[in-house]
Protein backbone atom coordinates (compact mmCIF):
# COMPACT_ATOMS: atom_id res chain seq x y z
CA UNK A 1 0.00 0.00 0.00
CA UNK A 2 3.15 2.39 0.49
CA UNK A 3 4.18 1.99 -3.08
CA UNK A 4 1.02 2.79 -4.35
CA UNK A 5 0.69 6.39 -1.91
CA UNK A 6 4.53 7.07 -3.46
CA UNK A 7 3.88 6.91 -6.43
CA UNK A 8 0.27 8.90 -6.51
CA UNK A 9 2.32 11.76 -4.72
CA UNK A 10 5.01 11.24 -7.12
CA UNK A 11 1.99 11.55 -10.16
CA UNK A 12 0.59 14.51 -8.04
CA UNK A 13 3.73 16.07 -7.63
CA UNK A 14 4.59 15.50 -11.46
CA UNK A 15 1.41 16.75 -12.49
CA UNK A 16 1.43 20.16 -10.27
CA UNK A 17 4.82 20.96 -11.78
CA UNK A 18 3.43 20.90 -14.95
CA UNK A 19 0.32 22.06 -14.45
CA UNK A 20 2.49 25.30 -12.95
CA UNK A 21 4.52 25.29 -15.64
CA UNK A 22 2.03 25.71 -18.03
CA UNK A 23 0.19 28.56 -16.30
CA UNK A 24 3.69 30.49 -15.75
CA UNK A 25 3.75 29.84 -19.74
CA UNK A 26 0.75 31.52 -19.99
CA UNK A 27 1.21 34.24 -17.27
CA UNK A 28 4.40 35.04 -19.51
CA UNK A 29 2.52 35.00 -22.82
CA UNK A 30 0.72 37.71 -21.85
CA UNK A 31 3.35 39.80 -19.71
CA UNK A 32 5.06 39.62 -23.03
CA UNK A 33 2.01 40.60 -24.57
CA UNK A 34 1.38 43.67 -22.10
CA UNK A 35 4.99 45.05 -21.93
CA UNK A 36 4.30 47.58 -24.27
CA UNK A 37 1.53 49.18 -22.55
CA UNK A 38 3.12 48.79 -19.07
CA UNK A 39 6.08 50.90 -20.32
CA UNK A 40 3.92 53.86 -21.67
CA UNK A 41 5.38 53.15 -24.88
CA UNK A 42 2.95 54.96 -27.97
CA UNK A 43 3.82 52.96 -30.34
CA UNK A 44 1.46 50.04 -29.50
CA UNK A 45 -0.47 48.54 -32.41
CA UNK A 46 -2.53 45.08 -32.23
CA UNK A 47 -0.20 43.68 -34.80
CA UNK A 48 2.77 43.58 -32.46
CA UNK A 49 0.46 41.99 -29.68
CA UNK A 50 -0.24 39.52 -32.36
CA UNK A 51 3.17 39.15 -33.38
CA UNK A 52 4.81 38.50 -29.61
CA UNK A 53 1.96 36.31 -28.43
CA UNK A 54 2.65 34.21 -31.82
CA UNK A 55 6.57 34.51 -30.74
CA UNK A 56 5.57 33.58 -27.33
CA UNK A 57 3.65 30.58 -28.59
CA UNK A 58 6.18 29.31 -30.88
CA UNK A 59 8.48 29.10 -27.82
CA UNK A 60 6.23 27.18 -25.52
CA UNK A 61 7.46 23.66 -26.07
CA UNK A 62 11.27 24.63 -25.96
CA UNK A 63 10.25 26.53 -22.75
CA UNK A 64 8.08 23.54 -21.47
CA UNK A 65 10.61 20.92 -22.23
CA UNK A 66 13.61 22.59 -20.34
CA UNK A 67 11.57 23.94 -17.56
CA UNK A 68 9.87 20.80 -16.66
CA UNK A 69 12.95 19.42 -15.29
CA UNK A 70 14.22 22.46 -13.92
CA UNK A 71 11.03 22.83 -12.12
CA UNK A 72 11.07 19.20 -10.78
CA UNK A 73 14.42 19.44 -9.31
CA UNK A 74 14.00 23.22 -8.24
CA UNK A 75 11.16 22.66 -6.12
CA UNK A 76 11.62 19.35 -4.92
CA UNK A 77 14.05 20.33 -1.73
CA UNK A 78 10.93 22.65 -0.38
CA UNK A 79 8.32 20.71 -1.33
CA UNK A 80 9.95 17.93 0.77
CA UNK A 81 10.30 20.68 3.29
CA UNK A 82 6.70 21.44 3.45
CA UNK A 83 5.68 17.92 3.18
CA UNK A 84 7.79 17.05 6.30
CA UNK A 85 6.50 19.70 8.57
CA UNK A 86 3.27 19.62 7.52
CA UNK A 87 0.67 18.86 10.11
CA UNK A 88 3.16 19.70 12.55
CA UNK A 89 3.17 23.10 11.94
CA UNK A 90 0.57 24.03 10.24
CA UNK A 91 -2.58 21.63 9.04
CA UNK A 92 -2.69 19.97 5.91
CA UNK A 93 -5.40 21.63 4.19
CA UNK A 94 -5.90 23.32 0.71
CA UNK A 95 -5.12 26.19 2.07
CA UNK A 96 -2.13 25.75 3.25
CA UNK A 97 -1.13 23.66 0.07
CA UNK A 98 -1.58 26.84 -2.00
CA UNK A 99 -0.08 29.45 0.29
CA UNK A 100 2.90 27.31 0.40
CA UNK A 101 2.82 26.33 -3.61
CA UNK A 102 2.90 30.43 -4.25
CA UNK A 103 5.97 30.86 -2.23
CA UNK A 104 7.42 27.89 -3.84
CA UNK A 105 8.58 29.59 -6.89
CA UNK A 106 10.14 32.33 -5.84
CA UNK A 107 12.48 30.26 -3.46
CA UNK A 108 13.03 27.81 -6.39
CA UNK A 109 13.69 30.76 -8.99
CA UNK A 110 16.27 32.29 -6.06
CA UNK A 111 18.18 29.72 -5.71
CA UNK A 112 18.61 28.23 -9.40
CA UNK A 113 19.08 32.08 -11.00
CA UNK A 114 22.04 32.52 -8.24
CA UNK A 115 23.74 29.09 -9.27
CA UNK A 116 23.21 29.53 -13.22
CA UNK A 117 23.44 33.61 -13.60
CA UNK A 118 25.71 34.81 -11.05
CA UNK A 119 24.91 38.44 -9.84
CA UNK A 120 27.00 41.24 -11.25
CA UNK A 121 29.43 43.09 -8.32
CA UNK A 122 30.47 46.10 -10.10
CA UNK A 123 27.66 48.92 -8.00
CA UNK A 124 24.73 48.42 -5.81
CA UNK A 125 22.72 51.45 -7.03
CA UNK A 126 19.87 50.38 -9.30
CA UNK A 127 19.78 51.81 -12.64
CA UNK A 128 16.56 52.65 -13.11
CA UNK A 129 12.97 52.80 -11.56
CA UNK A 130 11.00 49.55 -10.41
CA UNK A 131 8.74 47.68 -12.14
CA UNK A 132 8.75 49.42 -15.32
CA UNK A 133 12.39 49.23 -16.28
CA UNK A 134 12.76 45.45 -14.78
CA UNK A 135 9.71 43.96 -16.79
CA UNK A 136 11.33 40.23 -17.29
CA UNK A 137 11.59 40.46 -20.88
CA UNK A 138 12.30 43.71 -21.90
CA UNK A 139 15.67 42.55 -23.00
CA UNK A 140 17.96 45.60 -21.06
CA UNK A 141 21.40 45.06 -19.51
CA UNK A 142 21.51 44.48 -15.93
CA UNK A 143 24.32 46.32 -14.91
CA UNK A 144 23.98 46.92 -11.01
CA UNK A 145 23.39 43.73 -8.09
CA UNK A 146 19.84 46.44 -7.45
CA UNK A 147 19.22 45.71 -11.35
CA UNK A 148 19.20 41.92 -11.14
CA UNK A 149 17.34 41.86 -7.56
CA UNK A 150 14.07 43.59 -9.12
CA UNK A 151 14.41 41.51 -12.09
CA UNK A 152 14.15 38.38 -10.04
CA UNK A 153 11.66 40.16 -8.06
CA UNK A 154 9.36 40.73 -10.88
CA UNK A 155 9.93 36.99 -12.00
CA UNK A 156 8.87 36.05 -9.06
CA UNK A 157 5.75 37.98 -8.78
CA UNK A 158 4.94 36.68 -11.90
CA UNK A 159 5.71 33.02 -11.00
CA UNK A 160 3.77 33.16 -7.48
CA UNK A 161 0.24 32.78 -8.89
CA UNK A 162 1.52 29.24 -10.85
CA UNK A 163 2.87 28.03 -7.71
CA UNK A 164 -0.39 28.49 -6.15
CA UNK A 165 -2.57 26.54 -9.25
CA UNK A 166 0.39 23.83 -9.14
CA UNK A 167 0.35 23.67 -5.07
CA UNK A 168 -3.94 23.31 -5.09
CA UNK A 169 -3.16 20.55 -7.74
CA UNK A 170 -1.03 18.93 -5.56
CA UNK A 171 -3.60 19.09 -2.62
CA UNK A 172 -6.34 17.60 -5.24
CA UNK A 173 -4.47 14.86 -6.31
CA UNK A 174 -2.41 13.66 -3.63
CA UNK A 175 -3.96 14.84 -0.46
CA UNK A 176 -7.60 15.27 -0.80
CA UNK A 177 -8.62 11.76 0.13
CA UNK A 178 -5.65 10.49 2.45
CA UNK A 179 -3.66 12.02 5.42
CA UNK A 180 -0.13 12.88 4.96
CA UNK A 181 1.46 11.88 8.01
Amino acid sequence: MENRQAIVLLAAYCCAILAGLILLEITVILAKAAGPVVSGKTEFSWSSLRHSIASMMHILPVALIIGFPLALFGALPFTGLFLAAAGKFWPTSQKSFVIYGSIIPGFSILILLAIFIPPPITTINPTGIWPIDYWPFSNQPIKSFMDYTLSMLNFIILAMPSGAFAGYVFWRMGFRNDPVN
